[in-house]
């Protein structure tokens, strides 16, 4: 969970009831605010988009936990989810156990943690699914590797044109067509670098993972790519280890990143474009940015 040093929880609606009632603050997501209550963590959503506070997104959210748990990843399980107004009015709340541990962030995290992260995701990734996609959209998924990521390259496209990004697509669809074509099953992914969502014991050791919320079956190359955008240095941390590997598909995880790099634009974009203004024209700017830093990365 990503610190916010412009956000004030106490501007919340729901805050002084959450502190009169004996609950601790624990922190705040892009989009969430967080509490605890004898060892049980309440989510909600943060006033600014309370139009996305819809039971499907904490249902999804579910799903996903409970997917995990079936396959033995230790993930927490969602004890309820308050309707509006059943806990507190107009909002939702999603009730769930709490993982104990420690939480890490880029001033703690280690090579050791690094590691630990590297060898959960690999688990993660010996999941395979039975299509490639939106885990539970069905109309984002599909039959083969090539579908799925015209689909996320129609997606960029869209985004260079929109946001007048340069974007060579015509060179990525020919590093994919001639030089790397993806012919393994669909493995599951969590799609999220977050190192804060990595929860670990005293022995460094993961206990559990958290706010998984948007997972997707794909190549396991394109999470290494999603890392290079969302957190380079986790990236280069997890790069000095598996050297050799990672300079094997160096141009392909390049390549996913250019891809997936506008293509994230479009979320909030989609969600609403006159509410994500100021966040769309800042991530606009950021993936300009990185696309020429990719095209000098080695």
């Amino acid at each position: 969970m990503s610190a916010n040093l412009m956000y004030d929880i106490t501007e919340e609606p729901y805050y002084d009831y959450f502190v009169r009632n004996g609950y601790k603050y624990l922190g705040c997501g892009y989009m969430h605010v967080v509490f605890e209550k004898n060892n049980t963590v309440y989510k909600l959503v943060r006033s600014k988009f309370k139009k996305f506070d819809k039971k499907y997104d904490y249902e999804f959210e579910r799903d996903c936990l409970n997917f995990l748990r079936k396959k033995g990843v230790p993930a927490p399980q969602i004890i309820k989810i308050y309707d509006t107004g059943e806990l507190i009015d107009d909002y939702m709340v999603m009730v769930e156990e709490k993982v104990q541990g420690i939480v890490k962030n880029e001033k703690t995290i280690n090579i050791k943690n690094i590691k630990e992260i590297i060898s959960f995701q690999e688990k993660i990734h010996s999941i395979t699914m039975p299509f490639f996609g939106q885990l539970y959209d069905k109309d984002l998924q599909f039959d083969t590797w090539r579908e799925y990521l015209h689909y996320i390259m129609n997606r960029a496209k869209k985004a260079s044109l929109l946001f007048q990004i340069p974007y060579d697509e015509k060179c990525v669809e020919k590093f994919f067509s001639e030089k790397y074509q993806y012919t393994d099953k669909s493995r599951y992914m969590i799609l999220d670098p977050n190192e804060e969502n990595f929860i670990f014991d005293e022995t460094d050791k993961i206990s559990g993972v958290i706010d998984i919320d948007h997972p997707i079956c794909f190549d396991p190359l394109y999470e290494l790519s999603v890392c290079l955008y969302a957190k380079k240095y986790i990236f280069e941390m997890m790069r000095s280890i598996k050297t050799d590997y990672f300079n094997k598909f160096a141009e392909v995880i390049k390549m996913y990143a250019k891809i997936h790099s506008l293509a994230d634009i479009l979320f909030l974009y989609d969600k609403d474009k006159n509410l994500f203004k100021n966040e769309i024209e800042n991530c606009a700017k950021n993936v300009s940015e990185f696309q020429i830093f990719l095209n000098g990365y080695k």
